[in-house]
């Protein structure tokens, strides 16, 4: 895919290689280009993991969970290392399971 914008007299066309597309096509195509999305995923897990430092803290705290916290935290550590081990490998087609 060859996304490219020109300007003709004064006015911005978007091609995709030599076929002239809409500005709403062009944005679409260029969000599915897998460096794209791979970017956009990595910036999810990279925010979710910032948010699972807070929830982790909270658990910490916490005296004596009950049962059903300690089950909702093995479930959260569970998709936390998901979006870590995805970070690590760069398999960051989806941020499935995390």
């Amino acid at each position: 895919m060859n996304i490219t914008a020109k300007v003709v007299n004064g006015v911005t066309k978007y091609y995709n290689g030599d076929v002239e597309i809409t500005l709403a096509q062009a944005k679409t195509a260029v969000a599915s280009e897998p460096t794209v999305v791979a970017e956009t995923n990595k910036r999810s897990l990279e925010s979710k993991a910032n948010t699972a430092l807070t929830s982790n803290t909270t658990y910490l705290a916490l005296a004596s969970p009950t049962t059903a916290q300690n089950t909702a935290q093995i479930k959260s550590l569970t998709r936390q290392n998901n979006a870590l081990i995805r970070l690590l490998l760069k398999k960051l087609d989806t941020t499935s399971g995390t």
